[in-house]
């Protein structure tokens, strides 16, 4: 048996940052398969509440580079889109959500590929809350041409708005979209924004992802 204290938390660290989500019983199997050591749920818990916290903290400091970031951006790849939005219920900086387009991939998608966008958005799991919502188009070789993507708080009409405001603005896509089409999946939110932005706009709802279906597509 061993005992629980900073060392044994800093031994099972790469387990626990890897499967935050995994249940006390998944772990302590986990570190006696690989440490070949019996540790009991208690000391599993333990040993998980300070590693979580290191991984809030750590957290905390990254969002506090992200104007960094997004100025390193801007200095070393000119023309391109950054965003960072700030959470107004809060009266002090509160990380809400980043947008990015870098100028290639704008540039390049409107030289070579058709008028044809994905969009999908997936959740982040672990220490860190939100979700990824992303814009993809496909290249001459039918392959996936990345064009914008964002991290927001979540899903909702006003954060779905605000990517396509900026997605309209890099790709100049004309006000009402005539002329384009837009791949999703059954995201009803994403569904009506895509109506009340681009009233033009061809829109496909796919049951799986725009990357499976975009082959059929020629």
């Amino acid at each position: 048996m061993i005992g629980i204290d900073r060392g044994t938390a800093e031994t099972v660290l790469h387990i626990i940052r890897a499967n935050p989500s995994w249940r006390l019983l998944n772990i302590k199997e986990t570190v006696f398969l690989e440490m070949g050591a019996e540790v009991s749920l208690s000391k599993i818990k333990r040993a998980k509440s300070i590693v979580m916290r290191r991984i809030y903290e750590s957290c905390k400091g990254e969002y506090a580079k992200v104007f960094h970031y997004q100025a390193e951006i801007l200095r070393t790849n000119l023309g391109s889109t950054v965003a960072v939005c700030l959470d107004p219920e809060y009266d002090f900086p509160v990380f809400q959500r980043i947008y990015v387009c870098f100028d290639a991939c704008k540039k390049g998608f409107i030289a070579g590929c058709r008028k044809v966008i994905g969009v999908d958005g997936c959740f982040f799991k672990g220490a860190c809350n939100g979700e990824l919502i992303c814009a993809l188009g496909r290249d001459p070789n039918n392959q996936i041409y990345p064009i914008a993507w964002a991290v927001v708080e979540k899903e909702t009409e006003d954060s779905w708005t605000w990517f396509f405001g900026l997605l309209q603005k890099d790709l100049n896509i004309p006000i009402g979209g005539k002329g384009w089409v837009i791949i999703s999946n059954q995201q009803i939110v994403c569904s009506m924004q895509l109506l009340n932005i681009f009233q033009n706009v061809n829109i496909g709802c796919a049951q799986g992802t725009f990357m499976q279906i975009g082959g059929r597509h020629t």
